[in-house]
């Protein structure tokens, strides 16, 4: 098992010089996501997927996506949370203990419920 503590912010979306789409909210935060985390950057480069790392990473984005667009109500940081350690666990043996699943977690929440308040412009200032 991969054991990740890299001691660099998980969220740090400006370092990747991301600008927040005014596409829907669900993507936008998928992709933040899928960027943010450092683990599953490292997981992807490495290949700790089994020789389907970029697959497993679009999983991991479409399913995001999915769990956003499935309701009206809000999406829980925490079950968030679970379900990224679990995925990169599942998928890339790799145990983040880094806390991005937590902060990638509350940053993504945090972004939908942004966009789908209309204020593109705080979540683009949030990244």
């Amino acid at each position: 098992m991969h054991v990740l503590n890299t001691g660099m912010h998980p969220t740090s979306a400006k370092a990747w010089g991301m600008k927040l789409p005014a596409t829907t909210a669900t993507t936008a935060a998928a992709k933040t996501a899928r960027m943010a985390t450092v683990a599953l950057n490292l997981a992807v480069t490495n290949d700790w997927g089994d020789g389907r790392s970029e697959e497993k990473r679009e999983i991991l984005h479409m399913q995001v996506v999915s769990g956003f667009a499935t309701g009206k109500k809000a999406v829980d940081p925490t079950e968030l949370e679970d379900f990224l350690d679990q995925f990169m666990l599942q998928n890339f043996s790799t145990d983040a203990d880094d806390n991005s699943p937590y902060e990638v977690s509350l940053l993504v929440c945090r972004l939908h419920e942004l966009i789908m308040a209309g204020s593109i412009q705080e979540a683009q200032e949030l990244l």
